[in-house]
């Protein structure tokens, strides 16, 4: 199904949004922004923590489900090393996705990463970096990339200046499913390249004790094959596979405050973005979390996000995309379209020091729900998770 397809790309980027989860267990965690965990440099002892996730993905025409085990060290040097791997398993029976008749097909994907971080004191400064490497492969897909970053932090960590580069190659390939089987093109080998380049600035300012300010901008420069493999549109009368512009770039500015209230252990993150690309779509987006203590033992997360957008200059309008004349570009992906996106989710994370006594008693375990009501051809959608992390 290949990461261009446009159901298959998008599934992946919200599997691994929750990654990230509730990894703070106070509301005081969630605050501080940017943070690195160290180890006991007095007693030179190395720590960690273990990470195992499952996640689930449903919509209209396809299931995700993706396990994961993923881990970091913290040494007292003030690096760590951290690294993942994840298995996903898509079923679909999508045209988009390769199927050529309405039964669904399994395929798996296999995705590793490995990265350091570190941060370390030069005077009143503080100095971050990180650096990191993905890959993934999958039938009809090879994927890899790597991203480096630092961030500066002053004035007793009131504010903070981060700076973050990325860059990919990609390899498509086609494939056609019937039921288990898998066939090559009828027609000579489909081989593309995707590539991309992408650069993210950020400033933290601690406005007082309660409120923190995080302003951005994230810029993206995509080229080569843009369009999917397997998607085709109606042209003339005649279906023909889907063609997008070669350039691609993308600019988002945002805005993101988080507010803390000690008395009664919660604090809120309210965000705004606005994103523009030269495909001529218009976006924006306000996202509202609210984390709740409760006990000692239980943290809660409510969350709302509403999306909107405006069409591609070339999408065309018609709730099945028909094309007449001799368009330069056509498309029939559903993230070309208007829509509007509403998401609720409801997340929590539990300590299981109730197990006092035995090797889990300092691990947590967070669930995780999220509904997203879609305009698009993509319809509704569901995302669930369960971790368990085990500190070290």
């Amino acid at each position: 199904m290949g990461a261009t397809d446009a159901c298959a790309r998008r599934v992946r980027r919200t599997i691994a949004g929750l990654h990230g989860g509730l990894a703070c267990t106070s509301v005081f965690a969630c605050v501080a922004l940017g943070g690195v965990a160290r180890a006991d440099e007095a007693s030179g002892t190395v720590t960690g923590r273990v990470e195992s996730r499952g996640s689930y993905y449903w919509e209209r025409s396809t299931r995700v489900v993706a396990p994961t085990i993923g881990g970091r060290i913290d040494m007292p040097n003030g690096v760590s090393v951290q690294g993942h791997y994840l298995v996903d398993s898509i079923t679909s029976a999508s045209v988009a996705a390769g199927a050529l008749v309405d039964v669904g097909f399994t395929e798996i994907r296999h995705e590793g990463s490995v990265g350091a971080l570190g941060e370390h004191e030069v005077g009143a400064t503080r100095i971050g970096w990180n650096a990191s490497y993905r890959g993934s492969r999958e039938p009809d897909y090879r994927a890899r990339g790597g991203s480096a970053g630092a961030r500066v932090a002053w004035d007793e960590r009131n504010q903070a200046l981060s700076l973050q580069a990325s860059a990919f190659s990609d390899t498509v390939l086609q494939l056609f499913r019937v039921g288990s089987q898998i066939r090559p093109p009828a027609s000579g080998t489909f081989d593309e390249r995707f590539s991309g380049v992408a650069l993210s600035l950020s400033y933290e300012r601690t406005l007082t004790r309660r409120l923190v300010l995080v302003v951005g901008q994230d810029l993206a420069r995509l080229s080569g094959y843009l369009a999917s493999p397997y998607r085709q549109v109606p042209v003339d009368g005649v279906l023909q596979p889907e063609t997008h512009p070669d350039l691609r770039l993308r600019l988002a500015t945002y805005a993101r405050l988080v507010v803390a209230v000690p008395e009664a252990h919660a604090a809120m993150h309210l965000g705004v973005r606005h994103y523009v690309d030269s495909f001529g779509i218009d976006a924006f987006s306000l996202d509202a979390r609210h984390y709740q203590q409760v006990g000692e033992a239980l943290m809660l997360r409510l969350h709302y996000r509403y999306y909107v957008q405006s069409a591609a200059d070339f999408e065309s309008g018609l709730p099945l995309p028909t094309y007449t004349g001799a368009p330069r570009h056509f498309t029939a992906d559903p993230k070309m379209q208007a829509f509007t996106a509403h998401e609720f989710g409801l997340a929590a994370v539990t300590s299981l020091s109730f197990l006092e006594g035995t090797f889990l008693e300092r691990g947590e375990v967070e669930f995780s729900f999220d509904y997203r009501l879609n305009t698009n051809r993509f319809g509704d959608g569901v995302i669930g998770a369960v971790a368990v992390r085990l500190p070290f």
